[in-house]
């Protein structure tokens, strides 16, 4: 019996530890107050998508330190997200604050349009030639793709000045990934 409780105890620790690590991960985004000011469009709690969209799916390529790519999926079953690089397991996420964001930014980006992506494009004079991070977004109603959108952050021929909503909206994605 002692040995059973010895057990627990531990078994509890290391999932407290192992909590406050994805929480320290996790909150990096969370602590810069004045990003969250401006991140939050509205609080309301809703899972609806404009156009009353049955699911839809963002792929995201980050690039830095640690290069991922990553697969949100917003939809029936919840939301989630999964590594195709590393791992393919399905990862939930279950705040209510997270969900909210994620499909206000959605329907203000690709289902209503009422924010451009990209504000100003202009021609440069040489290339820079690199990986650039992209988002890819489509969305599904009745099992058929009615939207697709691809935004590369960065390109080779042009200084692209971006909405700073959609680099919020970008920085989010990768914050929501605890790994």
């Amino acid at each position: 019996m002692l040995l059973i409780r010895v057990l627990l105890i531990v078994m509890w620790e290391l999932m407290f530890a192992s909590c406050m690590n994805q929480d320290k991960h996790y909150n990096n985004f969370r602590n810069n107050e004045e990003t969250m000011k401006s991140s939050i469009i509205t609080k309301v709690d809703t899972n609806l998508l404009s156009n009353q969209l049955d699911s839809i799916r963002v792929s995201c390529l980050f690039l830095g330190k640690s290069s991922k790519s990553i697969v949100f999926i917003f939809g029936g079953d919840g939301f989630k997200w999964l590594n195709n690089h590393k791992d393919n397991n399905v990862h939930y996420i279950n705040s209510i604050e997270d969900r909210n964001k994620f499909v206000n930014y959605i329907n203000l980006f690709y289902i209503d349009c009422t924010e451009e992506i990209v504000l100003e494009k202009k021609k440069r004079h040489y290339i820079v030639s690199t990986d650039y991070p992209d988002v890819v977004t489509e969305g599904y109603k009745d099992g058929k793709k009615i939207i697709y959108n691809r935004t590369q952050i960065g390109e080779e021929e042009y200084d692209v000045e971006y909405n700073p909503k959609f680099l919020e909206f970008y920085k989010f994605l990768d914050c929501l990934v605890v790994e």
